[in-house]
């Protein structure tokens, strides 16, 4: 007689790599053989293959189990990369995401969306899940923010003069870039209008970054004055102070 053999569990099984599942064919018999060669009721299978076994009850009678087909897939290796891909600068944000798309995802910062978006120094990870079921883990990455430069702006005088003077208005330290408020793109400008000016910098080994800014005031100049004679006296017109020469 042929006996009816059901293994648990009786369908194809599918692993990830490292992971192994457990084989157990009925109890209750005297003789097992497995295709792997082994004797006992029950295997435990870690590579991909087909496996069956047959029992025998001692009395004659044996059967052979349908086969298991055992598929090990490999586990998903995400790689981050990040949006922008430069180093950012204080005050940006940077995105991050897996090179390729899984079925879901578990960020070490409790995120569960495809992509995270970081604003300050982190160190991060995320876990993914294929669509075979398989958990891969990332290695860690981490982010830092570099941080903006402020130039100072000096000035070689006073803020405040009459017009046809004029200031230097210049940035102390060494940049790669300079951006005036004015268009002016050299390290030290020449004022002799009235405004606001203000600088942006850029640094290779930082980010760019703007200044205060700085007010200059132009006054304007007294209009020539003009003498004429009242009796024996000379008159100008009327001004905050006055001083004669003869």
């Amino acid at each position: 007689n042929t006996l009816d053999v059901i293994l648990d569990p009786p369908g194809n099984i599918t692993l990830c790599t490292g992971d192994s599942a457990r084989l157990a064919a009925p109890s209750g018999y005297p003789r097992y053989r497995w295709s792997t060669g082994d004797t006992t009721r029950a295997i435990v299978v870690r590579a991909a293959g087909r496996y069956a076994v047959e029992v025998s009850d001692g009395r004659g009678c044996s059967g052979i189990s349908d086969t298991v087909l055992v598929r090990v897939m490999p586990v998903p290796l995400p790689v981050l990369v990040t949006s922008p891909g430069t180093a950012p600068c204080a005050g940006d944000s940077v995105t991050i995401r897996t090179s390729q798309q899984y079925g879901a995802y578990r960020w070490s910062t409790g995120s569960t969306e495809p992509s995270i978006v970081l604003r300050s120094n982190a160190t991060v990870r995320v876990i993914v899940t294929d669509s075979n079921g398989c958990e891969g883990e990332s290695a860690d990455r981490e982010i830092l923010f570099l941080p903006r430069i402020r130039p100072r702006i000096t000035a070689s005088g006073p803020l405040e003069f009459c017009a046809g003077d004029s200031v230097m208005l210049g940035v102390p330290g060494s940049y790669s870039k300079y951006r005036w408020s004015s268009g002016d793109t050299t390290r030290s400008i020449v004022v002799k209008n009235p405004g606001v000016y203000s600088v942006e910098a850029d640094s290779a080994a930082s980010c760019g970054g703007r200044s205060d800014t700085v007010r200059v005031l132009v006054y304007p100049r007294p209009a020539v004055p003009v003498l004429y004679l009242q009796g024996a006296a000379l008159v100008t017109g009327t001004a905050a102070s006055y001083r004669w020469y003869r």
